[in-house]
């Protein structure tokens, strides 16, 4: 069984073509690579999106006089995990929609660490 790409429609394999749109398939074997480099691409956005709020906090510990120390302590409370996981699943969030309106990956991800480098800052100095 292949779907076809236009309309959506299950067809046999023994069938080159969609009945209810006419689109033809390309071929058997080309389906499958796609589906794998979609679930390459989702596992690549996962990654990205954890790295980018975490590499956001490493850049402001850079900055945080006693960085070494702040940052150790707060690695280790569940809070600060809990929080990496939100900004991880709002980065995720925004990247998906990025690729939906084909922008690049690459910029919309450092956009991102620019963004919680931003929030960082600012919850610093909230909190002085």
């Amino acid at each position: 069984m292949w779907t076809c790409k236009q309309c959506g429609e299950a067809i046999d394999d023994q069938f080159d073509s969609c009945w209810k749109c006419a689109c033809e398939v390309i071929e058997p074997g080309l389906a499958l690579q796609e589906e794998s480099k979609k679930s390459a691409n989702w596992l690549l956005s996962i990654v990205a999106a954890i790295l980018a709020p975490a590499l956001a906090d490493c850049i402001q510990s850079l900055f945080v006089s006693r960085a070494y120390q702040a940052e150790l302590y707060h690695m280790s409370e569940p809070a600060y995990w809990i929080v990496l996981s939100v900004r991880a699943l709002l980065t995720l969030m925004i990247l998906v929609a990025a690729r939906k309106f084909h922008l690049r990956d690459l910029w919309v991800w450092l956009g991102c660490v620019a963004v919680w480098l931003c929030v960082a800052r600012q919850a610093q100095v909230v909190i002085k």
